[in-house]
């Protein structure tokens, strides 16, 4: 990554803002979030459609590349306590947060070990059963993305997973500064061939009329819908009818792929 994108990288992290929203892990209920937060609900809807990934592999261990402020292991590690897991980042800030905001109790051993790290320069030296990379991709500058697909299919084992989500092209680039590339299911594969076979893709959080209905329920400049009944209803009904869509109006693509 060049030194202007990890800056920018850095300034993201001024705030933990993953931790911005709440879901239990029991049947996903109890969604809520404390600011206006319109995409919320969607950033909360594929980390649940993660966790289900996750759920339906045997393993031991995960990695996750690009943790950020730790939000995802999190909710990982109270589902799996026992399971070895680490996340890893450029961001010193990032891990910084994760590990305040993951700190065990007492003098009890982290349920998750997080590193400010550059895999590509500075390898691990040992591999897990299964790697998540969630909205990380996007963030890298193309000339290193084989560096990193490279890097990251060494962490992985004979029989491993890696679980990957990036935004489509629906989203038009010039929307989000951060961003190198969007993709569909062609360049997305083209990109992880050399060491990954992708298994299945699917398109998830709709961006037509309903879901930008529910958008709007849930948050919106007037307000934070805070009725809890209302709000876990509507958020319950789009996991189950609008988080998978098609390719003409899902925002990022879910590839689960198995290592070459």
């Amino acid at each position: 990554m060049t030194d202007k994108s990890r800056q920018a990288q850095e300034e993201m992290y001024r705030f933990p803002y993953h931790y911005l929203i709440r879901f239990e892990l029991e049947e996903y209920r109890s969604f809520s979030q404390f600011k206006n937060n319109p995409g919320g609900f969607r950033y909360a809807s594929y980390l649940i459609r993660t966790l289900e990934e996750v759920a339906r592999h045997k393993f031991e261990s995960l990695i996750d590349i690009g943790c950020g402020d730790g939000f995802f292991l999190s909710k990982l590690s109270e589902k799996y306590p026992s399971k070895t897991l680490v996340g890893v980042d450029l961001s010193r800030r990032a891990i910084e947060f994760a590990r305040l905001l993951n700190a065990p109790e007492d003098d009890k051993e982290p349920k998750v070990k997080f590193l400010c790290r550059d895999i590509i320069k500075d390898p691990l030296g040992r591999q897990f059963d299964l790697a998540t990379c969630i909205h990380v991709l996007e963030h890298i500058p193309p000339e290193l993305l084989g560096d990193l697909i490279e890097a990251v299919r060494e962490l992985i084992s004979d029989q491993g997973k890696f679980i990957v989500l990036v935004p489509t092209k629906n989203i038009p680039l010039e929307q989000c500064q951060r961003h190198y590339q969007h993709f569909d299911e062609q360049s997305l594969t083209d990109m992880l061939s050399e060491c990954f076979h992708v298994e299945r893709i699917e398109y998830l959080n709709n961006d037509r009329f309903w879901g930008r209905i529910i958008s709007r329920c849930l948050s919106n400049r007037l307000f934070i819908l805070n009725h809890s009944t209302m709000r876990d209803w509507l958020f319950k009904l789009y996991l189950r009818r609008f988080l998978r869509c098609s390719k003409f109006n899902g925002y990022p693509l879910f590839a689960v792929c198995q290592k070459r």
